[in-house]
C-alpha cells in the first residue's frame, strides 16, 4: 500500500551556519591568478564582478548581494558557508554549493553539478536550469519558480519544494530518497516512471491522476458522455 504516515519533516532540513555579514571585509576587487579566484569572506553589494578569465572560483564565509557574475561558460564556481542575495547568477556553472543560501537569486539557464548539500533556495526563479547528475542532499527550495528545468539522472535526498511551483520539471532517470512534495503550490513532472521516494498529498495524488498516467505510458479510454 502507498499509505505513508509521515512527520511533518519528512525530508531533513539543511544544515545552514550562522551568516554574520558584519565581521567580514567590504572589498570589492576580486583578482584573478593563474585562472584561480577566491572571494572570501566578504560582503558585496551592487558588484559586477568581472571573473571571466577564471577557471575556478570559490566563493566561502561571504555574503553576496544584488550581484552579479561574469563568468567564461566552462568555469567552475564552487560555494561553501555563504549567501547570495537577489544575485543575477544566469548561465553559470556551479560545481559545488554546500551550507549556503541562495535568497531571490535569477538562476536561468544555471547549471548545478557536483553537489548540492545543506542548501537553501528561496524565492529564485530557476528557468531552463540544470540539475545533470547532481548529488542533493539535505535541500529546500522554497517559494522557488522551477521552469523546464532538468534533474537528468540526478539523486535527490532530502529535498524539499515549500511553496514551489514546478512547471514542466524533468525527471529523467532521477532517483529520489525522502522527497517531500506535499507543500508545492503546482506540480507537473515530466519523463519519470519512478517516484519511489517521493511523498504527495492524497489532493495532490487526485490532481494528478493524469498526468501520473500519462507518465507510465498507459492509455487512458475517452468515456466521457457526450451530452449534447
Amino acid at each position: 500500500m502507498p499509505w505513508i504516515d509521515a512527520a511533518d519533516e519528512y525530508a531533513k532540513p539543511p544544515r545552514l551556519p550562522k551568516f554574520r555579514p558584519g565581521s567580514m571585509s567590504t572589498a570589492a576587487e576580486v583578482e584573478v591568478f593563474d585562472g584561480w579566484a577566491e572571494i572570501h569572506a566578504v560582503e558585496l553589494v551592487g558588484e559586477v564582478l568581472d571573473l571571466a578569465d577564471a577557471n575556478t572560483v570559490e566563493i566561502t564565509d561571504s555574503s553576496l548581494g544584488r550581484c552579479r557574475l561574469v563568468v567564461h561558460p566552462e568555469a567552475q564556481i564552487r560555494v561553501r558557508r555563504s549567501q547570495l542575495e537577489s544575485c543575477d547568477l544566469s548561465q553559470v556553472r556551479f560545481n559545488t554549493v554546500s551550507q549556503s543560501r541562495f535568497g531571490g537569486c535569477k538562476l536561468t539557464g544555471t547549471e548545478f553539478e557536483g553537489r548540492l548539500a545543506d542548501a537553501e533556495l528561496a524565492h529564485c526563479a530557476l528557468a531552463m536550469t540544470r540539475f545533470p547528475g547532481t548529488q542533493l542532499s539535505r535541500v529546500l527550495m522554497s517559494d522557488c519558480t522551477l521552469t523546464e528545468a532538468d534533474f537528468f539522472e540526478a539523486a535527490l535526498s532530502d529535498v524539499a519544494f515549500d511553496d514551489s511551483v514546478l512547471d514542466a520539471v524533468s525527471l529523467d532517470r532521477a532517483r529520489f530518497e525522502r522527497v517531500d512534495l506535499r507543500q508545492a503550490a503546482q506540480i507537473e513532472l515530466l519523463n519519470c516512471r519512478d517516484f519511489s521516494g517521493c511523498l504527495i498529498t492524497g489532493l495532490q495524488a487526485q490532481a494528478m491522476a493524469l498526468q501520473l498516467a500519462h507518465s507510465l505510458g498507459l492509455g487512458i479510454e475517452n468515456d466521457l458522455i457526450d451530452d449534447g
